[in-house]
C-alpha cells in the first residue's frame, strides 16, 4: 500500500507540474499537508491539505482537491475555509472561500477517520 501511495503521487505530480512545497505526507490517510503555509495560533492550526481524489465538479472530471483547513486543537473541531478542484494536468477547474459566503461551519472530529488523521497531524505541527 505504502508502494501505490508513493507511486501515485509521483505520478500526480508529472513532469510538468513544478512542485516547491514542503509537503508532508500521511501514507496511510492518504493526503498530504503544505508545511509552507501552516499558519500557528495558540489553540489552531491552519494549512493546505491535498487529497487526491476523483471526481466531477461542474461537469468536469477533477484529480484532487487542495483545501485551506482549520484545526481548533483546544476544542477538537476542524473546518474546511477553502477549497479548490484540480484537473489531471493541474488546471483549477472551480474554487469555494467558505468565509467569503459566511459558511464556515465547525465540527467535531470524528473518530478513526480521515479528518481525525488531518485533525491529530495539524495539531502535533502546533
Amino acid at each position: 500500500m505504502k508502494k501505490i501511495f508513493i507511486l501515485s503521487f509521483m505520478l500526480f505530480l508529472g513532469t510538468n507540474y513544478v512542485f516547491s512545497a514542503d509537503w508532508y505526507a500521511n501514507e496511510n490517510k492518504g493526503f498530504f499537508i503544505d508545511k509552507d503555509s501552516l499558519i500557528k495560533t495558540e489553540n489552531s492550526v491552519k494549512a493546505w491539505v491535498l487529497y487526491v481524489a476523483h471526481g466531477k465538479i461542474n461537469n468536469k472530471k477533477y484529480a484532487y482537491t487542495e483545501q485551506y483547513m482549520e484545526a481548533r486543537c483546544s476544542d477538537k473541531t476542524t473546518a474546511t475555509l477553502e477549497v479548490v478542484y484540480f484537473s489531471r494536468k493541474h488546471k483549477s477547474l472551480a474554487s469555494y472561500n467558505f468565509g467569503q459566503q459566511n459558511m464556515i461551519q465547525y465540527n467535531r472530529v470524528v473518530p478513526d477517520t480521515r479528518g481525525e488523521a488531518i485533525f491529530n497531524d495539524l495539531c502535533s505541527m502546533r
